[in-house]
């Protein structure tokens, strides 16, 4: 796994660096030096992991260093870094917007300290407001809670691109249309020990969610998005996939086939509900924390074999948000609300 750093400036700092300040996300080369004052703060990064991962650290360390009063540096120094910056520029541009981005090595002068050393479980980070060392590297990996985020979910949907698709493609949630997103994670789930979600509970799951949000006005429509085509194919016989989707489709649900970038402002301007199906998917968690009707259903991890829940590293109460409702199987078999 390559992993690189990102590192974050006292404001100070700033003002006292030479030549290498550019607001906005942009490049900047080499800086001669980094000033006489200020403190930098550095953490890796999982660069060649998927999006969904790449907005949780840059999301969290942007909240970190606002908690610490710092501004936030990225520093780039090869081919896979850049394919991340691109990847998450492509999709929430705003995000990258608030970071200065240095094409030059980390510091060989930065003090190591051990932070946020499991994926999913938050650490408070004024416990780094005492260190006064210039340079800072945080040893830690992934931020996937968002407490390092309080209170920026409508500064985040802003960051997200402008998307030139008009999703004809798909229904869209108004006064008559009432739309469920569903988003479904294989793939390479399977070989990391991460919770899949059978046919059975996604169906089931699926009518436990109608049933509960149903609307006297409006018509309930599931649009189904994932990484396996086939699996979602065969869920429901009347499944409609996005390039074969006109205004006269008579079924209730249909399957995205756009831009990961798309499927998040889909979610932004049309998703009253999103269920996250594979209990750990980090897009699907996005999906769910961008969606219009901030309404979030979860596969509840604690009933499930997932590696990363079974050996300690994640907190559910850290990384899934209060007012999300976890789901499970009773005695029964049949979908009920877990209790927290």
């Amino acid at each position: 796994m390559n992993v690189y750093s990102v590192f974050v400036f006292a404001v100070l700092a700033i003002s006292s660096v030479s030549g290498i300040f550019n607001p906005g996300g942009k490049k900047c080369g080499g800086s001669n030096g980094y000033g006489s004052g200020g403190v930098i703060i550095g953490s890796n990064l999982a660069v060649s992991k998927h999006l969904g991962n790449n907005i949780f650290e840059l999301t969290s360390i942007l909240g970190i260093s606002r908690i610490l009063h710092r501004t936030p540096v990225i520093f780039t120094h090869n081919e896979t870094y850049e394919e991340m910056l691109e990847r998450v520029n492509e999709t929430i541009p705003g995000l990258l917007d608030q970071y200065l981005i240095i094409e030059e090595t980390v510091p060989e002068v930065a003090r190591n300290e051990d932070f946020n050393l499991k994926c999913c479980i938050f650490e408070n980070p004024n416990v780094l407001m005492e260190i006064t060392d210039k340079f800072l590297h945080l040893t830690g990996l992934y931020y996937q809670s968002y407490k390092y985020f309080p209170s920026m979910r409508e500064e985040l949907q802003n960051y997200l691109r402008r998307s030139s698709n008009n999703f004809s493609n798909l229904p869209k949630s108004n006064g008559k249309t009432f739309i469920n997103c569903v988003h479904i994670r294989r793939g390479d789930f399977f070989d990391v020990g991460f919770h899949v979600a059978d046919a059975d509970f996604i169906k089931k799951a699926m009518n436990y969610i109608e049933k509960r949000e149903s609307r006297p006005n409006q018509k309930m429509l599931f649009i189904l998005f994932g990484d396996d085509l086939q699996f979602m194919k065969q869920l429901f016989n009347d499944s409609i996939v996005s390039n074969k989707y006109t205004n006269h489709s008579k079924s209730i649900h249909f399957i995205s086939q756009n831009s990961a970038t798309d499927e998040l402002v889909y979610s932004k301007n049309h998703c009253d509900t999103v269920f996250i199906s594979a209990a750990h998917s980090t897009f699907g968690w996005w999906m769910g924390y961008f969606s219009k009707g901030n309404r979030v259903y979860y596969s509840d991890i604690r009933v499930t074999n997932d590696s990363v829940y079974k050996t300690g590293d994640l907190n559910p109460d850290d990384y899934y948000l209060s007012h999300w409702i976890p789901i499970k199987y009773n005695e029964e078999m049949m979908i009920v609300e877990s209790t927290k």
